[in-house]
């Protein structure tokens, strides 16, 4: 199951407390899907958070950006500490069980 995640930017973090559970034990299928929004700001804070509730994440590295190319790539980079980054490319073919 592929869960479309809106986030909403509160206090909590991006991944809202009344939303997800705290351990997701029980969602052990779910797979986050991030809409595409900016690179290093609500891109970066929902895959570290979703990290953090242990969430497998996968960051699709073409399918986001930054103002500028090198906010981009460092972001990108940041990002291959805690999830997977691929491209949307990689991405279908995945899906597709390819």
């Amino acid at each position: 199951m592929i869960v479309n995640l809106l986030s909403s930017w509160i206090a909590c973090g991006p991944i809202n407390d009344a939303l997800m559970p705290s351990t997701p034990s029980s969602l052990s299928d779910v797979k986050l899907s991030i809409p595409p929004i900016v690179t290093n700001g609500g891109v970066a804070s929902t895959v570290r958070d979703a990290h953090v509730r242990d969430f497998h994440t996968i960051t699709l590295e073409d399918g986001c950006a930054a103002f500028s190319k090198d906010t981009h790539n460092l972001a990108i980079q940041s990002l291959k500490t805690v999830g997977e980054v691929m491209k949307v490319a990689d991405a279908i073919s995945l899906i597709n069980g390819n």
